[in-house]
This record gives structure tokens, sequence and C-alpha cells, in this order.
């Protein structure tokens, strides 16, 4: 932990604050992303075209079956011991903040 940062708890709570708003930003902009994605399947389909452009970018509706594998279910049916999945279990150490908004009164 930087010594700079208890000697300036202003600063420590800047930081807090400006990553909770980040967070924020990029939730909203998430959500604006998906609908204006949805609307452009919408608008292309509509008009049945596959490609188009803007002014700045082009777009590409692409519509195809992607594979899922369920891993659960699989290891379920082959009841794999606790043995052999802790064998094929790789563990990474992290450290991270986890910023969430205050409640205030």
């Amino acid at each position: 932990m930087s010594i700079s940062l208890l000697r300036k708890p202003d600063h420590l709570k800047a930081t807090i604050d400006h990553i909770g708003r980040l967070q924020a930003s990029i939730r909203e902009l998430e959500t604006q992303l998906k609908a204006s994605k949805r609307e452009l399947v919408g608008i292309m389909q509509a008009q049945d075209i596959d490609r188009a452009s803007g002014e700045l970018f082009a777009a590409t509706l692409v519509d195809k079956d992607v594979p899922r594998v369920d891993w659960k279910t699989v290891a379920a049916k082959f009841k794999p011991s606790h043995q052999l999945v802790s064998a094929h279990t790789k563990t990474a150490h992290q450290t991270y903040p986890v910023v969430t908004a205050r409640k205030v009164p």
C-alpha cells in the first residue's frame, strides 16, 4: 500500500469516488450499446441487408449458431472425484478493489 495514500485521505476518497463514477458510466454505456445493437439488428433485418456503412464505421450482420458446452452438466455425468477436479483447477492470486455506491442518509 502506498504510504502517500495513507497521508492523503482526500486523495483516497477522490480515487474511490472516481472509480465508482467510471463504473456507473461504463454500465450506462454498456446498456446503451446493447440497445443500439438490438436496434441495428432490427433495422438491418427489416431492410434485408447484412452490411451497411456509416460515416466512420461499418457494420456486418452475423447470423450463426454458437456452440456452448455446459461443462457442469458434462462433469456431473462423469462424476469426477474431488481429487480429479482439484488436480485440474488452477488458482491465480488477485488483488483488486471492489467499489460500490454508498448509501448516504
